[in-house]
């Protein structure tokens, strides 16, 4: 079974997500967390069309048909699903405006992000910023570089709703970062500390 996907970024399975968080707080390079970010996206996605498909029994394909007709009634998909609602309710909120799938997709890719960056926005720790503006300012950058990926994710979903969304590449520099952060982490628990 797939694990369920919430957008709340302080729910357990939101790991993925969380780590993001911090590396936004931590204001590292734009461009790293904009790829992190399309690669949260592509996770949860992924995830997502496998918990519609064997979870719930209702293909994306099926979302994206109630999405884009102008009768399309959601109640009904709604109601036979038990995961990933939330993601569900913005499917339906660009339903019935005349967007095709690809468009439909790219804006709940978008709105995906928008809600974590609030959250990230509301966040205690958030305060590292030195004021609302300046964090306002940092996650409009990192979503704008995010455009490109989300656009290609979306792209993914419209032209192939039923096969896995396959994930972005990683550089070889990002594969050895995430690597030396996990030997950290490794080393810092068996150490007691953290690294």
């Amino acid at each position: 079974m797939a694990e369920n996907e919430t957008l709340d970024i302080g729910h357990a399975r939101s790991g993925r997500w969380r780590k993001w968080r911090n590396s936004i707080l931590s204001q590292g390079a734009v461009d790293e967390i904009a790829t992190e970010g399309v690669r949260c996206l592509a996770r949860t996605f992924k995830n997502l069309q496998q918990i519609f498909e064997n979870e719930n029994r209702v293909p994306l394909k099926e979302i994206l048909n109630a999405a884009t007709d102008s009768d399309g009634d959601f109640s009904d998909i709604i109601r036979r699903s038990r995961y990933g609602r939330d993601y569900l309710q913005m499917f339906e909120s660009q339903s019935n405006q005349g967007l095709d799938d690809r468009s439909i997709l790219e804006n709940v890719l978008s709105l995906t992000t928008d809600r974590f960056l609030d959250q990230i926005r509301e966040d205690p720790n958030g305060t590292r910023f030195p004021n609302a503006g300046a964090f306002r300012e940092f996650a409009s950058a990192v979503k704008e570089q995010m455009i490109d990926g989300i656009q290609r994710l979306a792209g993914q979903m419209a032209d192939a709703p039923d096969r896995p969304l396959r994930m972005p590449p990683q550089s070889q520099e990002q594969k050895d970062r995430h690597q030396a952060a996990l030997l950290g982490m490794s080393i810092g628990a068996q150490l007691g500390t953290s690294i």
